[in-house]
């Protein structure tokens, strides 16, 4: 089994997101397979983020968008991300989680608000492979086609012509 995700969790266990295995936790220099009390977690899971609340949003595949909070899973409710692959996550400083998927393009979520945008919205691709922000709160966004930004304050988003049709699976 292979994994595709990890971060820490408030316990200072490590949470692991496996390829057919669901959430994997390291504890006390065990491995165990992380059951929640309440819901049930995706077998493939493709990336995890802990927002600054200390809640976790679970990206799976081909099974949408999973929130963990107080040892309770509930699938997030939206249909054009029930289906898909969530590919990376990041949290802007306003509490905006942004959400890149595999060819459903990108999301954010605010206030249980979900948005979608595609191509038809300036992105070079709806493969979203990667996803940061940098200092200023702009956000950077790797696709298969190259590289976008929206500034802060932006409405649109902005291709870097000398990466076009490069593919960008990773940001830091």
């Amino acid at each position: 089994d292979g994994f595709y995700a990890a971060l820490q969790n408030n316990d200072g266990s490590i949470f692991l997101g496996s390829q057919g295995s669901g959430l994997i936790q390291y504890k006390d220099g065990e491995y165990s397979s992380y059951k929640p009390a309440h819901g049930n977690i995706p077998k493939s899971i493709r990336s995890l983020l802990k927002i600054k609340n200390g809640e976790i949003f679970i990206g799976a595949s081909n099974a949408g968008l999973f929130h963990l909070r107080n040892d309770s899973v509930r699938r997030i409710q939206n249909d054009q991300l029930l289906d898909a692959t969530v590919m990376t996550m990041v949290e802007d400083s306003t509490g905006t989680v942004w959400i890149g998927t595999d060819g459903d393009g990108l999301f954010s979520l605010k206030d249980k608000v979900i948005r979608q945008f595609t191509r038809e919205d300036g992105l070079a691709s709806n493969n979203i492979e990667a996803l940061a922000l940098d200092p200023t709160g702009t956000l950077f966004i790797g696709t298969g086609q190259g590289l976008a930004s929206l500034a802060p304050s932006g409405s649109r988003f902005v291709s870097l012509p000398t990466l076009s049709n490069n593919h960008i699976n990773a940001l830091l």
